[in-house]
């Protein structure tokens, strides 16, 4: 790594319990027995990896698997509130997600997602997590630490990585098409810095696709 480079590492929490009840998600609900192995196991991988600072969302699954997995990185955890999951209407939470409410509403979703800000219910917007992933990619680019592992969620986490693709530029259109997709605990490594591209010099974010070789 050269000196003016920054890495970042980002990861999804450890399976949760509302994973496996297959039920709308809020901000709580722990790890499943499961989601703790996994989180071990993301802690060791990143053991020697010179962590400076881990990252996390409050929410408690993220919050969990921070905390476990820095029991190997060795550095110190800290919760950023914008690196929150995908807020779902507050009245389908816990339902199970092929209820015919959760159903009906993903429809007026798709109907509308284009549009780009138009709520439901309560729901986070394209515009809002958009808006939540532009901050925390300037948050990121301005931290004075050169190393850092950030546990968030898998909706917030496609947000921040085509933001950090595509910038201000981001549409609903480049969100629908995103074929990304986080295994629990799985990463994606992002490298910011001066780097060649097919047309020259630039700086920017660089990413490789996320993995799960630490569980196998």
């Amino acid at each position: 790594m050269s000196t003016d480079e920054k890495i970042v590492y980002l990861a999804r929490h450890g399976e949760s319990v509302c994973n496996t009840k297959g039920v709308v998600q809020d901000s709580e609900g722990g790890l499943t027995i499961l989601g703790r192995e996994q989180a071990y196991y993301l802690g060791r991988r990143f053991a020697r990896k010179g962590i400076e600072r881990i990252l996390t969302s409050f929410d408690e699954r993220a919050h969990a698997t921070a905390i476990q997995a820095s029991g190997f990185v060795g550095a110190s955890v800290f919760g950023l509130h914008e690196l929150h999951e995908a807020r779902q209407p507050s009245h389908l939470v816990g339902i199970s997600v092929t209820d015919e409410k959760v159903l009906a509403f993903k429809k007026k979703r798709e109907e509308a997602f284009s549009a780009g800000n138009v709520r439901i219910y309560d729901e986070e917007t394209f515009c809002m997590l958009h808006g939540r992933a532009l901050y925390v990619a300037e948050f990121l680019r301005n931290m004075s630490h050169r190393c850092v592992l950030v546990i968030s969620h898998g909706v917030f986490l496609t947000y921040l990585i085509n933001t950090l693709q595509h910038g201000h530029n981001l549409t609903p259109e480049i969100i629908v098409r995103a074929s990304q997709m986080f295994e629990n605990t799985g990463v994606v490594k992002a490298v910011y810095g001066q780097h060649t591209t097919f047309t020259g010099p630039a700086t920017g974010w660089r990413l490789w696709p996320g993995d799960t070789s630490h569980l196998e």
